[in-house]
């Protein structure tokens, strides 16, 4: 998955193998994929799902598809937390790794003050696309206590501002290193 081109071929690759798999002997409800990632909600349990694996598995020789099931009625989906409510509707908020490490740029590095800045941005933007309401403040809370841990002093919990149009002044003048090998 190295190559730029990777993605595209492997989009080409399952959207061919899909076309050729019959899942209705599975019952299955829900079929989402991005490129090589697929979630799926089918009915049955951990025999069904078993079974469906070894027919997928069986198709092509190079194509070995792996399961993970729900776990406390959720599930984790690339960087989402996928959780089933009550009601049979689905829930999401961010999931980190059991190795995630919460280390980010700190902030008394010595890069651009933009570079320092997007660690915020990019934390609070995932945090506001991947969350529903419910689980917002908990994971900007989280972003706060991560952000002050790696040196940044900013208040998480303010709303969510447009980009600005022109770029901010830098009150510092940034040096840079090149790296040579040796």
């Amino acid at each position: 998955m190295g190559s730029p081109v990777a993605p595209v071929l492997a989009n080409i690759w399952m959207e061919h193998f899909e076309a050729n798999i019959d899942l209705q002997p599975w019952a299955v409800k829900l079929w989402k994929r991005y490129v090589d990632d697929v979630f799926c909600i089918m009915k049955g349990g951990k025999q069904e799902v078993e079974q469906l694996l070894q027919y997928l598995n069986s198709i092509h020789q190079k194509v070995k598809f792996t399961y993970e099931l729900e776990s406390d009625r959720s599930l984790p989906f690339l960087d989402i937390k996928v959780i089933g409510r009550m009601d049979g509707s689905l829930a999401h908020t961010v999931y980190r790794k059991p190795t995630h490490t919460d280390r980010y740029l700190n902030a008394q590095s010595h890069h651009h003050p933009r570079h320092l800045l997007s660690v915020v941005n990019s934390l609070k933007n995932r945090a506001h696309d991947l969350c529903d309401p419910e689980f917002l403040e908990s994971e900007m809370s989280h972003i706060q206590e991560v952000l002050r841990k790696n040196g940044y002093r900013v208040d998480c919990r303010q709303p969510r501002r447009k980009p600005a149009k022109k770029h901010p002044n830098v009150a510092r003048r940034p040096a840079f290193m090149p790296y040579v090998k040796e």
